[in-house]
């Protein structure tokens, strides 16, 4: 293999660890029946879940998710703008679990409410956002002003669970970032 294909096939080692470990700590504290995963990317969250017998699904606003994403997961992922309308099957379905890993980071905080709105629409029990320190503070106020309860023992066992591999796995963002809601 080239340098590059090494290169490459190293960084996706990493990613699958990485995504394995949040996905089981995810799973052992929240045990959520169904996902959505909002930024999904190419589905490395979703394909953990999979694995693990837990319906879920993802959104992304990038035809590229889906044309790189492996084929057993492309079919899961569904390229919409989730800030717009909701396509089928996210319309028809609310989920146990609706997470947002770095989306905040990535959008502009003047469409938070949008995206908190939507989010809520279609989650049942558990919102799991995680987001760089500039923006936490405001959406866990906006969040907190819908009636949501956070919940910090779902926190912590999360952290728990990641704190041994976290200098390793390069997932200091998402431990520190974390934020776990459930509605009331």
């Amino acid at each position: 293999m080239d340098k590059w294909g090494d290169n490459f096939m190293s960084k996706r080692r990493h990613l699958h660890w990485r995504a394995s470990l949040i996905v089981s700590s995810i799973d052992s504290a929240l045990h959520p029946k169904s996902v959505l995963d909002i930024g999904c990317a190419t589905g490395d969250l979703i394909e953990q879940f999979l694995n693990r017998q837990i319906p879920a699904f993802g959104v992304d606003i990038s035809p590229s998710a889906r044309k790189f994403a492996d084929p057993r997961i492309a079919p899961h992922i569904i390229i919409t703008d989730f800030l717009g309308h909701y396509p089928e099957p996210i319309g028809t379905n609310i989920f146990d679990l609706v997470m947002a890993v770095e989306f905040f980071s990535v959008i502009d905080p003047w469409l938070h409410d949008r995206a908190i709105d939507n989010m809520l629409a279609v989650c049942q029990r558990w919102l799991l956002v995680c987001c760089g320190e500039d923006k936490r503070h405001g959406l866990k106020e906006n969040i907190l002003d819908r009636g949501l309860l956070l919940k910090e023992d779902a926190i912590d066992r999360i952290r728990s669970d990641i704190e041994p591999f976290r200098k390793k796995l390069a997932i200091k963002a998402f431990y520190n970032g974390l934020m776990v809601f459930e509605r009331r």
